[in-house]
């Protein structure tokens, strides 16, 4: 409304500035429509030849989709005015953003632009163009596939990228030293070399070769054990002799195994 009153009892370039403004300040869907009004109240007020830079605007802000159709109407308004260099640049900045599989339409308006105003040098560096653009479209539509297939199967297997998760965890839970202790004094330590398979090892306690055995044999116990109670006997028989109650004995000396001495006791010694 301000820029309709400008233009009923204002100034022409005021209200072309107001217009300027609207492209700016409206929403983002509504942006090419607000472009449209502003180029049409140019062309009215001004002339067409002075919507040019309104049309470089338009191609700078506005997405591919609505771009290319500025591309093609600014080309062929520039036909129009006989600007034949000027419309063929238009198209080789437009071909950027036309793949040659999913807009062909594009390609067939340049090629009877060519035919029409152009020579054998100009078509063929418009299909130089085309193959150029073809070819890096190719590129990005590979890697596109590939990253859309990898989003798309991690999306369908959360689960796998949990169990993932988890066998990592326990891998490396795994590689830690484990300390197992034995009922007889041994530590050992599992896992130190990366066996996975939890099994634990065990070591015997190595004997010491210099230890001092002192067990005895068992008939030698049993000798020195009769031995002492023969001793013991004959001493209770010698106090009762002295008493006098008992008719005296003959003492018989037994002799006592060396093995209950151990080493206190001389070999010579009786």
């Amino acid at each position: 409304l301000y820029a309709k009153l400008e233009e009923d009892h204002g100034l022409a370039r005021r209200a072309i500035k107001i217009y300027e403004r609207a492209t700016e300040a409206v929403e983002p869907e509504e942006r090419f429509t607000m472009f449209n009004i502003y180029i049409q109240r140019i062309a009215d007020l001004h002339g067409v030849t002075h919507t040019r830079a309104a049309y470089e605007q338009a191609i700078e802000r506005l997405p591919e989709k609505h771009a290319r159709q500025m591309c093609l109407r600014f080309a062929d308004l520039e036909r129009k005015l006989g600007e034949v260099d000027r419309a063929r640049a238009v198209y080789a900045y437009a071909a950027q953003m036309c793949d040659p599989r999913t807009e062909p339409e594009f390609w067939k308006i340049w090629k009877e632009f060519e035919l029409a105003h152009g020579n054998e040098d100009t078509l063929r560096e418009m299909l130089r163009i085309k193959r150029s653009v073809q070819a890096t479209y190719n590129t990005k539509v590979s890697f596109m596939a590939s990253h859309l297939a990898a989003t798309k199967e991690q999306n369908e297997n959360p689960m796998q990228a949990v169990e993932s998760a988890i066998t990592a965890e326990e891998t490396s839970t795994n590689k830690r030293p484990l300390i197992v202790f034995k009922s007889a004094g041994v530590v050992s330590q599992v896992g130190t070399d990366g066996d996975s398979s939890g099994r634990v090892t065990s070591r015997t306690p190595s004997r010491n070769p210099e230890a001092i055995d002192i067990d005895l044999p068992m008939e030698d116990e049993d000798e020195g054990i009769e031995g002492v109670e023969t001793v013991q006997d004959e001493e209770k028989i010698l106090e009762d002799d002295e008493d006098g109650s008992k008719p005296r004995l003959r003492i018989e000396k037994q002799p006592v195994p060396s093995a209950v001495f151990g080493s206190l006791k001389d070999d010579n010694d009786d």
